[in-house]
């Protein structure tokens, strides 16, 4: 949400200094989606994401296998938002190349760290899924044996 505020921003502002400063905000928004996704303290999405793949939390009325697919396209949804959102934005991710110090390789790393983080979750997704169709096939094949043999 910050992020489509500050695009509106964008639009109306023409001085260069304001454009300077909005772009020092979207500078600090990617620091910190940067931290949503990987940072040392552990209470990130990727660090959720390694805890509870083993057993997703999965809601009461959904099937194993549908929770897990839903609760990794949700975490997919939670980074892949706001990095459409800086892909969309006016200056796109260009301006975090062009700055002096660490803020090129930060982004770099946060970039890396996005695609790595969909990479897992999808394959996470294909995974549940495939095991999915091989169980209903199997259960198939199995409706179709007869109950009494002759």
């Amino acid at each position: 949400k910050k992020i489509d505020i500050m695009a509106r921003f964008d639009k109306v502002i023409r001085q260069e200094a304001l454009r300077r400063d909005l772009e020092d905000k979207y500078m600090t928004l990617f620091q910190i989606y940067g931290r949503l996704l990987s940072n040392k303290n552990g209470n990130d999405i990727k660090t959720l994401f390694s805890k509870y793949s083993p057993s997703p939390p999965i809601a009461r009325n959904m099937t194993k296998v549908a929770g897990s697919i839903h609760w990794s396209r949700q975490l997919l949804r939670t980074i892949t938002d706001p990095m459409m959102a800086f892909k969309n934005s006016p200056h796109g991710l260009k301006i975090f190349a062009r700055r002096e110090g660490g803020g090129g390789r930060d982004a770099k790393r946060t970039v890396r760290v996005f695609n790595d983080l969909a990479e897992q979750l999808i394959k996470f997704e294909i995974l549940f899924y495939e095991d999915w169709k091989k169980a209903a096939s199997e259960a198939k094949k199995k409706l179709w044996t007869p109950l009494i043999a002759s």
